[in-house]
């Protein structure tokens, strides 16, 4: 962080009201009517109590921290109502850093009488900002494969935007292209028969929910986005690495104890259905994959630094290092090294295994 303290200055007006209210959809006649108004303590629209917090939003992502802030959380407390026209000047005070999580005071005042309008807090921590790995493809994925500059055989690797995924594509370099998951829907038809696979690692998945299944209300669209999708993905790769798999080639399945009982108490319910697919599918595909010479297994990991759990708290982060036998969370490189690990298993007994990677950690 390059600065403790932090200011700057912005002029509201009644516009400004209207444009919010477009925004937000807050059109209570406090904020825009000038009649409503004219009959209140205020004789005059009031400023949306909202607009204040996203100056104050303004403070932690443009000024303190500034880009690489995570907001982690943000406290406001109304003085005085802001009436328009007004100068304002925002003001941010580091208050706590001696841990990762840190705590700003703000407040928000006018600019010329000096009188506070909103007393403010909010908690951050930094987010690191990593570089695309140049083997990722994003467009004409299957006519970059088909043109590359040697025939031998690539892996190809989905989740490549995500901590695991983006970790086995930067180890494996130019052995693998990354596969999104619309290339992968006409990845069959359309695959370049001179490009065959050396093994697909399935890294992607959607991201974890975190609402109880009680208390989902569209549970069609819920279910299907983290069920029936990526069952149709997994079954599109195996197609794809039994049409044009080298002999011997695996599909890896990448899984998590979130599926397993007392591990996370189940609290993202439909992530943790999406993953315990993972044991059953890598069977299956064991099975039909080996009649063509084929293979497939799974692993899976606990909690890693990074990815999805990328805005994980301090607190998070020490409980669950503290399940683990060495005191440490697993990272993305370190994750991958192990997927590096398993493909230089060329055993066909491996096939049909699903190898829990976790360092010992307890449930």
């Amino acid at each position: 962080m390059k600065k403790d303290t932090a200011q700057f200055q912005v002029e509201v007006t009644q516009q400004q009201n209207i444009d919010f209210a477009n925004i937000s959809g807050d059109w209570n006649p406090l904020h825009t009517n000038f009649e409503h108004a004219a009959n209140s303590a205020y004789k005059k629209p009031v400023l949306h109590g909202a607009y204040s917090a996203g100056l104050i939003s303004r403070l932690a992502g443009m000024y303190l921290p500034g880009d690489a802030c995570l907001l982690h959380d943000m406290r406001l407390r109304f003085i005085t109502p802001i009436i328009p026209p007004a100068r304002l000047t925002v003001v941010g005070v580091v208050e706590e850093q001696s841990s990762a999580t840190k705590r700003v005071a703000a407040t928000i005042k006018d600019t010329d009488t000096g009188q506070r309008y909103v007393e403010a807090s909010y908690g951050f921590s930094l987010h690191e900002i990593k570089e695309k790995s140049s083997n990722k493809i994003d467009a004409n994925f299957t006519n970059d494969v088909a043109n590359s500059a040697d025939n031998k055989p690539k892996y190809l690797v989905t989740g490549g935007s995500g901590g695991i995924g983006s970790a086995v594509l930067e180890l494996l370099g130019d052995r693998a292209f990354a596969l999104s998951h619309t290339e992968m829907v006409g990845a069959i038809k359309s695959w370049p028969v001179n490009a065959p696979i050396a093994g697909i690692i399935h890294c992607g998945s959607p991201k974890p929910d975190n609402e109880p299944l009680l208390d989902i209300n569209n549970p069609e669209v819920s279910i299907d986005h983290h069920i029936t999708a990526p069952l149709l993905q997994i079954q599109k790769l195996a197609c794809l690495l039994n049409e044009y798999g080298v002999e011997n080639a695996p599909l890896i399945l990448v899984g998590s104890t979130a599926a397993q009982p007392g591990r996370h108490a189940y609290g993202m319910p439909l992530y943790s259905l999406t993953k315990s697919l993972i044991p059953t599918l890598v069977r299956i595909f064991a099975l039909e994959l080996a009649l063509n010479k084929k293979r497939c297994f799974g692993v899976a990991f606990d909690v890693v630094d990074g990815g999805i759990n990328q805005g994980m708290s301090t607190v998070a982060k020490l409980t669950n290092a503290d399940r683990s036998a060495w005191g440490v969370l697993a990272t993305p490189q370190g994750a991958a090294e192990q997927i590096e690990w398993m493909l230089e298993n060329r055993s066909y007994l491996v096939s049909g295994c699903m190898v829990t990677l976790t360092g010992g950690a307890i449930g």
